[in-house]
This record gives structure tokens, sequence and C-alpha cells, in this order.
């Protein structure tokens, strides 16, 4: 088990007043713009909420510091929008913590979680032990590192802590994804490469005495029929079973029985398989359904939208199509927030010239799925930010909250990314209100 490693980082703050999206489309507000260098750059990761409605996310760039993984302006970020007391209020940014891109690592492109003391807990894709024989040298480049990220008492800075750094084989390598908790406050997560195959693993950290953590390979995949490159985060149901995706298709993994092993069970197959390392999103609706976001892949280049329905008494889920992408700014999608009414919202990228993809909304009817764009991002509104790369999430005010990886600020070249916001409204059924007057400090 690696030493803890403690870093600390001063937080900075911002302040910039930021205009809406045009009024010709569905409303929404943008609540930040990233200007890179010391500021974070490129959130490809979804937000997460506390309970005063406060956003935490992070960027894969930005901080400051060393150049990182292509990033001349840093090795990553964890943010904080602090959120106004009313939708027209302002939202004010604070930069929690830097990574060095050394043992502290780099590059977070997972989503954060947080814990019942307002602690977060993330992944880096690199960093860590820059000397292992699998992700070091000559590169310097690192495995990974799963962190935690502490609150102050009063005042000061935030402090990180590295609860596990990854060696690559037959340990995990490059975590690219959110970690869950289980109701013992055990950490899961996976990682895109490692493992005994090095196509992927499932890993444990479980809290130790004296404040350590202990990592456990739950289940290494082999590259075969069960998969490889796993490429989303895991979700629970309600018995226990892990769900999570790789670029060939969606798993449950079923905990093992009196000391046994975790088996892994396919029950749904990318055909193709995903183009990129995009992040298939998963969401269970109260009936125990399924909801994925099969990026793309050969046939289905654009993406698509599934369902997956449980088997009852035994038997195989039944696998549904309720939506083909079909290119343009309606194209690779990621991921889903359902509202009380069954209603699916997510973002797309977009895969043309001009295209920053868009947000959509899927409502289930008795002729099928119907979908409604709520906006198209266009690098031609560069200031509105293009090119969503992760879910929404549910926030304050019940308001839908993403990112977009590029546009907004030119200081970065195609744009250092936005944070932005659609507030629904009650008496309208696919209507947005504006989050007037949002600025950011």
């Amino acid at each position: 088990m690696k030493t803890r490693f403690l870093v600390y980082a001063t937080a900075i703050t911002f302040t910039v007043a930021l205009p809406l999206f045009a009024a010709s489309s569905p409303k929404g507000g943008i609540l930040y713009t990233f200007k890179g260098g010391s500021d974070g750059q490129s959130p490809v990761a979804p937000l997460v909420a506390d309970a005063q409605g406060n956003l935490y996310g992070t960027t894969q760039a930005g901080g400051g510091g060393m150049p990182c993984d292509g990033s001349t302006e840093g090795c990553g970020t964890v943010f904080e929008l602090i959120a106004p007391s009313s939708p027209s209020g302002a939202w004010r940014e604070k930069i929690l913590y830097a990574f060095t891109g050394q043992a502290d690592g780099e590059v977070p492109t997972g989503g954060l979680i947080l814990d019942s003391a307002g602690n977060l807990y993330g992944t880096t894709e690199g960093g860590g032990d820059l000397g292992s024989t699998m992700c070091g040298n000559p590169i310097g480049f690192g495995c990974g590192v799963v962190f935690e990220l502490s609150p102050p008492s009063s005042g000061g800075p935030w402090t990180e802590t590295v609860l596990y750094t990854f060696e690559g084989l037959p340990d995990g390598a490059f975590p690219e994804t959110a970690l869950v908790f289980d109701k013992a406050g055990n950490l899961y997560g996976t990682t895109v490469l490692g493992g005994t195959e090095n196509a992927g693993a499932i890993f444990e950290l479980s809290p130790q005495s004296g404040g350590t953590w202990a990592e456990s390979i739950i289940y290494s995949f082999m590259g075969s029929t069960d998969g490889e490159l796993p490429i989303s985060s895991l979700i629970f149901d309600t018995s226990g079973n892990f769900y999570g995706a790789t670029v060939d298709g969606v798993y449950q993994l079923t905990p093992p029985g009196n000391g046994g092993e975790w088996s892994l069970n396919a029950i749904g197959v990318f055909e193709g398989g995903s183009l990129e390392y995009f992040h298939a999103g998963l969401l269970f609706d109260p009936s125990g359904n399924l909801f994925v976001t099969d990026p793309g892949g050969a046939p289905h280049v654009n993406g698509q939208a599934l369902e997956f329905i449980p088997p009852h008494n035994g038997g195989t889920w039944t696998e549904i199509v309720i939506y083909s992408f079909r290119g343009g700014g309606d194209a690779e999608p990621f991921g889903f927030a359902e509202d009380s009414s069954g209603n699916l919202y997510g973002t797309t990228l977009g895969n043309a010239p001009n295209v920053g993809g868009e947000v959509f909304k899927l409502s289930d009817s008795a002729n099928g799925w119907n979908r409604t764009v709520l906006h198209s991002f266009s690098n031609t509104r560069f200031s509105q930010g293009n090119g969503p790369q992760a879910p929404l999430v549910y926030g304050k005010w019940e308001a839908l909250f993403g990112t977009t990886s590029q546009g907004g600020d030119k200081s970065c070249g195609t744009g250092c990314g936005t944070v932005f916001g659609f507030l629904p409204q009650r008496k309208a059924k696919s209507r947005f209100l504006s989050l007037a007057g949002a600025r950011s400090e």
C-alpha cells in the first residue's frame, strides 16, 4: 500500500459577467466561462451538486503550473460553483485544487462524488508513480490515482489526499470515470487498461484503520466475450449488482456469495464497438429498466439510445432501441438525466463542421420516443460554448446543469469550456426559463 500523499492548494476565485443563450432557442444560462491559465480548462466530466445546490466538477487541463498531456496550462483542476439564493443571482467559481502532475495525479476526466461530511472523491487519468514500469518511463505519465479532497475546518485551502496509486499490470491503469460508494463505505471504479490481460479492470477500495485504503481488483476484463476497455462509471441496482459498459457493450457484475468471485454477465452489445473512448452513460428508472447511450460504432456511427428491460424468472434482458441519432448535431450522446414524468434529458457532442452538439429531451408516447432539441451549440456562437462531453445533472431549483468542453473564452484556442444551466418552466411542457443574470466570481 502506498504512503498517503498530502498536497495543499489555495482556492482561486474569479469574477466575470456572462451572456445568456440566444432568445431564438429554448433558453438557458451560461453560469461560468473558464479562462485557462490558473483557471480551469476543458471540463469533460459530469457535475455533482451538494445539499445547498453548489456545483462541483473537474477540468482535464488548466490550473497553471507545468504542462500535462498536451496542455500547456496545467494538469487539471477541481472547481466549485457557489449557488446564488435565487435563479437571477450570481454564481461564484472557486478553484479548490490544481493538480501538479506528480504523485498527486494529473488530468482528471471523471466526475466527483460527495460523502456526508462534504469530502470529494475522484480519479485522475495519469500521474501518481511516474516511474512505474507500465505507465511511467520513458514518458513519466503515471497510471493514475484515486484522491480525496477535504474542505478546511475554518478557512484555508482544501486538502488533497491520494488514497491509491495505480501501477498497471496486474493492477489497474488509467481510471477515467467517477467512483461509487456502497453502503459500507467502500469505493468502486473502473480503469480503462490494466488487469491481468491489460483490457481494463474493476477495483474496490476499502477503508482501513489508521486512515489507509486497501485496493483489490474484483474483475479483470479478458477482451473476449466479456468486452474490454470499460468506458462508463458503475451504477448499482437494489440487489447490489453493478452495471457498466465497455467499448463492446453493457454488462452486469454480480457480487460473490460465501467468499466466491464476482461474476460478469454481458447483457447487451454495441454493434461494431464504440468509435472513441467516449464515456457511455447508464441510468435506472424507478421500474428497474436500464437506459444506456451508445456513443457510436459501425453500423450506428452516430450513436443510439437503448433501453434494457430486466428478465422475469430468469432469462435474458430485452434490448429496445428507443432512438437512433442521425448525425450532425444529433450525434455521439453522453448519458441521461430523468425527470419525474419519465422524460430523458441528454447532450450530444456532434460530428459535423461548425456543429457543437445539442441539449435534447426524449419523451415516451404511444407512438414511440420523441426527441426535442432544447439547445443547439455552434462554433459560430463561440461565447455560448460547444462540445458537451458529459451527462446533465439535476441541482438547485430542479434545474439541469452541464458543461461544454470548448468554446466560451478564446484564450484556449478552441475555447476553455463553460458551465450552463436550464431552469424548468412549470406551465409549459417543453420550455425552459433562463437563469437570468448569471455571472461568476
